[in-house]
């Protein structure tokens, strides 16, 4: 069964429901009504979990939810207006009232976002009818319900519009009552259908992500003058370990030891776990708390399974020199996160959806990821001028891939290089790179 919640204001749920008609029978919807923004977001970080997806109810609710604290995993769509869902009224209203004027029309769901649902591609300045805000995230305030709703009202009691177009539902009930001539207009039937199509095929991709297979390659430290005894008896102590955290956490995981390690199969869904998101190692953690020896793990993801347990390897043995239990992950990229959860060179990276950055990812071609990745180094570092060496042990990778990336930055124009002298007299000088990611006022 695949459970989607939908997330709505009260008023909403009528024509919502119209959406229980002709869906596939493996689908259970759950209605979630909120009362305000601020409920919304409550709502959504209390629930989201239990859901293989998420609909909104329009774009609203969604844009608040990702500008305000950003979406988790689960895959989630809103109900929109479709241009064909918005002409067919406009078509109904210039058929009935032969003096329509769109002009003298206040119309509170189009904005850049939706290119204006084609109106500007027909229509002269002086025709256009009256909007709310330029932007759709200008519309993501805990007030702006009520912002709208006085919009229409002065609008209509100063006489510039003889007809409001709302798409929020707590609205129609307010303009009833002040006598404001106003229709409410909703997503077409085919286009709610369409959109929870796109969301069970967001699910669908998502499941197979999940279920990708994962390596991680776990060792404990040992020097070279261990005896032999001592060795196995880390092997059992590391071994019951990981049983003891696999049946704790209702983890299966499938278990191999070889001759210096163990290793574990898992999926990529119970990986995000343990790591929340390849941010920390709770299984690390595990590990400090009930061995007395460090540990080395070593995540890999991969196209394939040979793939997968070679990154598994190659990123724990990145930092075996270390004398401390150290977690890391190899991506199908090769790229090297971590170490996870380390306190000393954890890095502060903003998971905000900030607009700004989500620009720069489209611009230059890079994820955002990593842009906020790279902005947390230049942050901690308090200079905005990188060479290799600094970016790759801030980052946790190595020295290679970190001048791929600054080459990149290069190239599409955000970093300029000039040349740093060694502290020491030996040596060419090292090329250091001065970012500059919002150098045209982004």
């Amino acid at each position: 069964m695949i459970r989607i919640g939908i997330i709505s204001a009260n008023d909403a749920m009528k024509w919502l429901k119209q959406i229980e008609n002709n869906l596939p029978e493996n689908v259970e919807l759950t209605y979630l009504v909120y009362q305000n923004l601020e409920h919304l977001k409550e709502l959504y970080e209390n629930n989201y979990f239990h859901f293989d997806g998420i609909a909104f109810s329009g774009e609203l609710p969604y844009f608040y939810i990702k500008q305000s604290i950003g979406f988790k995993e689960v895959p989630s769509i809103y109900f929109d207006v479709l241009e064909r869902d918005f002409y067919k009224v406009l078509t109904k209203l210039f058929h009935d009232n032969k003096n329509f004027c769109l002009k003298r029309t206040f119309i509170d769901f189009v904005f850049t976002e939706n290119h204006f649902l084609g109106l500007k591609e027909w229509l002269n300045e002086d025709e256009f009818p009256y909007f709310f805000r330029e932007h759709l995230m200008d519309y993501v305030t805990d007030t702006i319900y009520d912002e709208i709703f006085e919009h229409h009202l002065s609008l209509w009691e100063n006489k510039q519009i003889d007809l409001s177009l709302t798409r929020f539902s707590s609205i129609p009930s307010k303009l009833s009552q002040c006598g404001v001539n106003h229709i409410m207009v909703n997503p077409s039937l085919e286009s709610m259908h369409e959109k929870i199509q796109s969301l069970l095929e967001a699910i669908e991709v998502k499941n197979l992500i999940d279920n990708q297979v994962v390596f991680g390659n776990i060792s404990f430290y040992h020097p070279g003058n261990k005896d032999f005894h001592e060795m196995e008896y880390h092997h059992i102590a590391l071994y019951k370990a990981i049983l003891d955290y696999s049946k704790q956490k209702n983890m299966p995981f499938i278990i191999h030891r070889d001759l210096v390690n163990y290793e574990i199969i898992t999926t990529f869904k119970d990986l995000r776990m343990i790591t929340d998101d390849l941010s920390t190692c709770d299984l690390l953690a595990f590990f400090k708390k009930n061995l007395n020896f460090p540990v080395h793990i070593g995540w890999g993801i991969g196209h394939s399974i040979q793939e997968a347990r070679n990154n598994a390897l190659q990123a724990r043995v990145e930092k075996t020199d270390w004398n401390d239990s150290v977690s890391f992950v190899m991506t199908k990229e090769e790229e090297l996160i971590g170490p996870l959860g380390d306190i000393e060179k954890a890095l502060t990276i903003s998971n905000s959806l900030d607009k700004n950055i989500e620009k720069l990812s489209e611009k230059y071609h890079m994820s955002s990821l990593q842009i906020r990745r790279i902005l947390a180094v230049m942050d901690k570092i308090q200079s905005n001028e990188l060479v290799a060496d600094d970016l790759a042990i801030h980052l946790g990778i190595t020295v290679r891939a970190a001048t791929r990336i600054l080459s990149k930055l290069e190239e599409n124009g955000v970093a300029e290089v000039s040349h740093k002298k060694q502290k020491k007299l030996k040596g060419r000088p090292k090329k250091s790179y001065k970012i500059q990611f919002f150098k045209d006022g982004m």
